[in-house]
């Protein structure tokens, strides 16, 4: 078939880490005209500059309008504060109320009454629509492309802008979701892409509830991200087990820690204790803390810790010892580190996180601790949402209610481990979030846009 031509328009670290580190449009690249899309804005990026991204391809960076961003963000939240019934749409009232300052609270909460916002919204979009973010519409005169591909969050500088000169010009566009919460929680598009790739029938089901998408625009397509689970760990067992001179008989569990601050040290002391006590037997605990969320509570102490069955991940050495130093810089780690210790343990305890569901696909079981705390009403909040609600009623899942659960509950994780068939019931089950593919993804993508 002939070269297409496309826009790939990409805006936030995490989609550089998830995509372009991952080659996802190597297979694009290769076979058709591509030019990215980047925002002039490095502070998005966190300083990641695209001249060293290997792109192979041209790219231009543009500046966002800013007023444009700030008004599709703050329709958003206010159709999110806005009553609702529902347990979803109440814990997302609570999550905007809890992000928002007062003083915009207040407002949004008025702007959002019905006759009200029945006619700020009219005149905002109306505003919106008559106008048009020239920036990229000189992008697209420019380039004259065949297609427009955004992996994003579902909310940011390019999605709304894209959606409406893609429309006006009748080009196609192709969003590709970034994480499992987007569709439920982030969606700030107004109108629809051509099509939104999302990873299973979790996020199909929440696209089209949510997104208002139809269900043959919204395509299960896997986790970019994930795609290198499908390989081999770079690591055997025996190594691995060397590396952190454990024993071969020991059961090794990771603790993944969360990025809302709280007392992880409180925690790992409580599961250090009940080894050091004999509750646990042949159980050692490998320490991964969250790559932004500082160690938890005190989380610059953690290297002060004197315990005897816990080991830190060793691909998160550096960013413990900068945590000691005082520096809190955001850690975007490679996910062949995380596949390779998936690989290696044998359960994992985390609070709601993605890791829960990277490790069912690795055949991996795991115990969902919430803590109680000060600092844990995040949970409580999360509790609710749609993309966490399926994880906390399934029963592919183990769940702690708090410090009086963590040892029990742990001795019920440990005791999983017996249980036949485990690993393919976790995998099978992990499909309903991630669907799984042979192929890897740049090539799925590649002939996606050459079918449609």
């Amino acid at each position: 078939m002939k070269k297409l031509k496309c826009l790939i328009f990409v805006e936030v670290d995490v989609v550089v880490r998830h995509f372009i580190h991952n080659q996802s449009f190597k297979n694009i690249v290769l076979n058709h005209e591509v030019k990215f899309v980047f925002p002039n804005d490095t502070q998005r990026f966190h300083n990641i500059d695209p001249e060293k991204l290997k792109l192979s391809a041209p790219y231009v960076r543009i500046n966002h309008n800013e007023k444009r961003h700030v008004l599709w963000k703050k329709m958003l939240h206010i159709n999110q504060l806005q009553f609702k019934f529902g347990k979803q749409e109440k814990a997302l009232r609570k999550l905007r109320r809890k992000t928002l300052k007062w003083k915009a609270f207040l407002l949004y909460t008025f702007l959002g009454l019905p006759m009200i916002w029945h006619i700020y919204k009219f005149v905002k979009f109306r505003h919106l629509f008559r106008s048009t973010n020239l920036k990229m519409l000189e992008v697209f005169e420019d380039f004259k492309p065949d297609l427009a591909i955004h992996p994003c969050v579902l909310e940011g500088v390019f999605i709304n802008d894209l959606i409406q000169i893609t429309k006006e010009k009748k080009i196609p566009s192709i969003v590709i979701m970034n994480s499992w919460d987007n569709p439920s929680t982030k969606n700030a598009m107004v109108g629809n892409p051509d099509w939104l790739l999302v990873w299973g029938k979790q996020t199909q089901t929440h696209a089209i509830k949510y997104c208002k998408m139809k269900e043959k625009n919204v395509i299960q397509f896997g986790a970019a991200q994930f795609d290198l689970y499908r390989k081999p760990s770079k690591i055997i067992k025996k190594n691995f087990h060397k590396n952190y001179k454990f024993e071969v008989k020991d059961v090794i569990i990771l603790f993944a820690g969360s990025s809302v601050g709280t007392d992880e040290i409180k925690q790992l002391t409580l599961l250090d204790n009940a080894i050091n006590q004999g509750l646990f037997k042949d159980v050692k605990i490998i320490y991964r803390p969250h790559p932004w969320g500082g160690g938890g509570k005190n989380g610059s102490k953690i290297f002060d810790q004197k315990w005897n069955n816990i080991k830190f991940d060793r691909s998160m050495i550096n960013y413990l010892n900068n945590l000691k130093i005082g520096v809190k810089d955001k850690y975007l780690s490679d996910y062949s580190e995380t596949h390779d210790i998936l690989s290696n343990i044998d359960a994992v305890i985390s609070p709601l996180s993605t890791i829960l569901i990277e490790a069912a696909i690795h055949g991996k079981p795991s115990l969902c601790f919430l803590p109680d705390e000060d600092r844990s009403t995040h949970f409580e909040i999360n509790v609710g949402l749609d993309h966490f609600k399926d994880i906390f009623e399934s029963k592919l899942f183990l769940k702690a209610n708090g410090y009086k659960d963590l040892i029990p509950k742990t001795l019920d994780l440990i005791e999983l481990l017996k249980s036949d068939g485990l690993s393919i019931k976790l995998k099978e089950g992990s499909e309903y979030y991630v669907k799984n593919f042979n192929k890897p993804f740049a090539n799925r993508l590649n002939e996606f846009i050459e079918k449609i």
